[in-house]
């Protein structure tokens, strides 16, 4: 009965799951620092609704135009593909 790598793995990675790990949002004298003093100015600020929605309207065009850019290109790129292969094949 030979157990060793796969029991001694399982074992290990229940381990290497188990313990802590420092992340981002577990360091917290990375939000005390003086440049956050900014950024907490910044998100203080409140919206109006008329930018809410001029920021939404921007948004919604920007979307609208890069995905008639993937569209375009995907198009582009599948027509050559097949063109590519019908000449190969006749």
């Amino acid at each position: 009965m030979s157990f060793g790598g796969s029991v001694q793995a399982m074992i290990s990675s229940l381990k290497n799951n188990s313990r802590d790990r420092k992340t981002l949002f577990d360091n917290k004298s990375l939000y005390r620092r003086k440049s956050s003093e900014g950024f907490k100015k910044l998100l203080a600020k409140r919206a109006t609704p008329e930018q809410l929605a001029e920021i939404r309207y921007q948004l919604k065009k920007r979307n609208r135009i890069n995905t008639f850019i993937v569209i375009v290109f995907s198009a582009v790129l599948t027509i050559c593909v097949g063109i590519y292969f019908f000449r190969l094949l006749f």
